[in-house]
């Protein structure tokens, strides 16, 4: 009995201790699946974040796309809206420079007009004191005129007789000098024969004496 008492508690203590050990071991097996499940669990949560922050910078990039997109849009308008207006205005401002240059060349028209009857006037005015000049002018000319072509007259006639005088006093001075020049000339032309003659009765005398020295030595 005391032997079946020791099996019987060394087999509950055995018993016990696998018991244990199973609990021991189911222990750690939870440990360790708690510890594989929270970290799925944090790696799904990180994944999730990630998602979450990647989503959230998508959508952020997208709203600052849109606002982008959006300012552009608004800017563009507003662009056309103040182009349309400086257009307009452009416009209004041709459309009074236009009246300001109408006005202005209409003013001009009138004050060259009225300048051009004033210059008529005056051009008119200017022509009749120069035609009254012209015409005293004229007639002082005339009579100028006339008195000096009266003194060219009595001074040519007072020249023409001087210069008559002159040309006969030159001539005479002239046949006179022509008359000596001519006794000259002949003096002179008859001292030349004279001279001339002289030389060849010379000539022949030495001929003759030469043709008798021949003869003489001939005979």
């Amino acid at each position: 009995a005391a032997a079946a008492a020791a099996a019987a508690a060394e087999t509950v203590r055995k018993a016990e201790d696998e018991e244990k050990n199973n609990m021991a071991f189911e222990t750690v097996e939870r440990k360790r699946k708690l510890e594989e499940q929270q970290e799925a669990k944090e790696a799904v949560e990180a994944a999730a974040a990630a998602e979450a922050e990647r989503k959230a910078g998508e959508a952020e990039r997208a709203k600052r796309a849109f606002e982008a997109e959006e300012g552009k849009r608004k800017l563009k308008e507003e662009q056309k809206a103040t182009e349309a207006a400086e257009a307009a205005a452009a416009v209004e401002a041709a459309r009074k420079a236009d009246e300001e240059d109408k006005a202005k060349k209409a003013f001009e028209a009138e004050e060259r007009k009225r300048k051009l009857e004033e210059q008529k006037a005056t051009e008119a005015a200017e022509a009749a004191a120069a035609a009254e000049v012209a015409s005293k002018a004229d007639e002082e000319d005339k009579a100028k005129k006339a008195f000096e072509a009266e003194e060219r007259q009595r001074k040519l006639e007072g020249e023409q007789k001087a210069k008559e005088a002159a040309e006969a006093a030159a001539a005479a001075e002239a046949a006179r000098k022509a008359d000596e020049e001519d006794k000259a000339k002949k003096a002179f032309e008859a001292e030349e024969r004279k001279r001339k003659l002289e030389e060849q009765k010379a000539t022949e005398a030495a001929e003759a004496a030469v043709a008798a020295e021949a003869a003489r030595k001939a005979d």
